[in-house]
């Protein structure tokens, strides 16, 4: 059996399986006999208090009690007898949001918004990044399979199999084996990597740290070009690289060609290229910014990876370097971004690795 017949097989186990406490505890909810609270305020909460009667929303961060969304921010000590809470800390720490609802006193009852989507689909659907991973399996699980069948080793097979479970369900019990280890990212694998002289270009640098975690480890490198179109951010990066020699900042984000786009940048480390960013940046491609060779290029720029990939086509068709390349941030970048990188360099091996308990941060690394 191939390995996405058996993630759609997966699939369909899990949306027929009966879950009696889920079932219980949703129908308490939606009767009013438990009240219902949701942890966390992201997107995902969101969702969840349009589609519940939450008596709260979940913040042990909060400076000072109010509303989101219309419903009262509360802490966990505040919670009513007998609650249920719904965990919508989906994205980096889910395992450790459960085991801290675990820890209060009275252990509240969790229930999942997974659960929910499986007892009533229709009442509760889909939320939007587990949509977006059922349609491209619906419509282009041929190319998921291509993928599958190029990666390297069998820990990549598996990190792809838990991943889109993980993704197509909503359901943490898919990610357990996997924890928040963002420090090994991008060189958690032998990248062949000279042992000096290395040129790094560390794309979407955010605040530095990948940078900074590249020359403690290459500490012979050759330089570093580091890019970053938010400027609170760079300032940041700049502060924090100071000490360090031969680091090159260039204040744009890498693109395809020469441009200029509205940019978010009110998001801190997922600000973006936007149709509503108040902001405009320069975009620039690699290929212009670089005259010369790179050895590893690294790519976390939100959505952004296969237009900056397509930027760089000269460098990489001519210098086969070893990249890392962010797939987490749309489900098509799973066979877009490899697609893209095939395409220049056919014979690149492709492995993937995961850094979060959630669908955030996982990484394909293709070595020449």
């Amino acid at each position: 059996m191939s390995r996405i017949s058996s993630l759609a097989q997966s699939l369909a186990a899990w949306s027929s399986a009966t879950d009696r406490r889920a079932e219980v505890l949703l129908d308490d909810v939606l009767h009013g006999r438990r009240p219902c609270y949701v942890l966390g305020r992201n997107e995902h909460s969101a969702w969840m208090v349009r589609r519940l009667d939450v008596q709260g929303v979940i913040d042990d961060f909060v400076d000072t009690p109010g509303d989101w969304r219309g419903v009262r921010v509360v802490r966990s000590a505040q919670l009513a007898p007998g609650a249920v809470v719904l965990n919508a800390v989906l994205h980096k720490r889910p395992h450790t949001a459960r085991a801290k609802l675990a820890q209060l006193p009275g252990r509240p009852e969790l229930l999942d918004y997974a659960h929910c989507m499986r007892i009533d689909p229709e009442r509760f659907p889909a939320l939007p990044f587990v949509q977006e991973a059922r349609d491209l399996l619906d419509s282009r699980g041929q190319e998921l399979e291509t993928l599958a069948s190029r990666l390297a080793d069998a820990e990549s097979a598996r990190c792809l199999q838990d991943v889109f479970l993980y993704r197509l369900t909503g359901d943490p019990d898919f990610t357990t084996c996997y924890s928040l280890s963002c420090q090994r990212q991008y060189f958690d694998i032998d990248l062949g990597l000279p042992e000096d002289r290395a040129v790094f270009v560390d794309g979407g640098a955010y605040c530095g740290e990948t940078t900074e975690e590249f020359c403690r480890l290459h500490p012979g490198y050759g330089a570093v070009h580091v890019f970053e179109p938010n400027a609170a951010s760079m300032q940041v990066a700049r502060n924090r690289l100071r000490d360090l020699r031969d680091i090159h900042f260039h204040s744009c984000a890498l693109g395809e060609r020469r441009s200029q786009l509205h940019f978010d940048g009110s998001a801190a480390n997922a600000s973006r290229i936007s149709e509503e960013g108040s902001s405009v940046i320069e975009v620039a491609a690699l290929d212009e910014m670089l005259s010369g060779h790179a050895h590893l290029l690294k790519y976390d720029l939100e959505g952004y990876e296969v237009r900056a990939l397509e930027g760089a086509r000269k460098l990489i068709s001519r210098w086969h370097p070893a990249l890392a390349i962010c797939v987490y941030h749309r489900a098509a970048d799973f066979v877009d971004v490899p697609a893209k990188v095939l395409d220049m360099h056919p014979d690149y091996t492709l492995r993937m690795r995961h850094y979060t308990e959630g669908w955030e941060e996982t990484v394909l690394y293709c070595t020449p």
